[in-house]
């Protein structure tokens, strides 16, 4: 894997293109992009086709297809998933003796049910944006053979994901595990018997 330290999305045009507001510290922020880029994009798109990029955009050398692919499927992404994995970093500050959550005195500090919220929702919104890349990779492989053709593959490769979506699955209402028999539990038997 090529150095990670290029990225495909600066701190500027992240809090230009989200709700994160322009006085965020981009100390904060710059570690998230590492991160979303290293956890998300790349299993987005394989491992050969992030290297191909990494490698033109350090070189600054992105070809035409390469430019749209970044700038109109990759770089969309990574904003909502940054806007998704900041939300707790941006709410606690880590400091040498706690963890604390950050207030203001012209502010009102959400709860921790709000955050969940609001992080449900930045998530289905980056899911939805990494399944536009790949349809899009899908319907171009012409244009972006390494989408596919992971090349000389090793054990450090990473092919690309072609499930974008991770949603829970309802039940239908809350069951205590531990207080279902096991004979029922593993047996499987209807648990909504159990319950009635």
């Amino acid at each position: 894997m090529l150095n990670a330290t290029v990225l495909f999305i600066g701190e500027a045009a992240l809090k230009q293109e989200s709700v994160i507001s322009e006085n965020v510290d981009p100390k904060l922020l710059i570690p998230t992009i590492k991160e979303v880029q290293n956890i998300y994009i790349l299993p987005l798109l394989g491992t050969a086709l992030y290297n191909e990029l990494i490698s033109q955009v350090s070189g600054n050398s992105v070809s035409a297809d390469n430019q749209v692919l970044l700038q109109s499927y990759v770089q969309p992404t990574m904003i909502k998933y940054c806007v998704y994995e900041s939300m707790l970093d941006l709410s606690f500050k880590f400091q040498n003796k706690n963890v604390a959550t950050k207030s203001s005195e012209f502010s009102q500090q959400a709860s921790l049910n709000d955050i969940r919220y609001l992080m449900d929702k930045a998530i289905n919104r980056a899911q939805y944006y990494a399944e536009r890349v790949t349809l899009y990779l899908m319907a171009n492989p012409n244009k972006y053979p390494a989408y596919l053709n992971q090349g000389n593959a090793d054990v450090s490769t990473i092919y690309p994901t072609a499930r974008n979506y991770s949603n829970g699955m309802y039940l239908g209402g809350e069951i205590d595990c531990d207080e279902i028999p096991a004979r029922i539990k593993y047996q499987g038997n209807n648990p909504k018997r159990w319950l009635s």
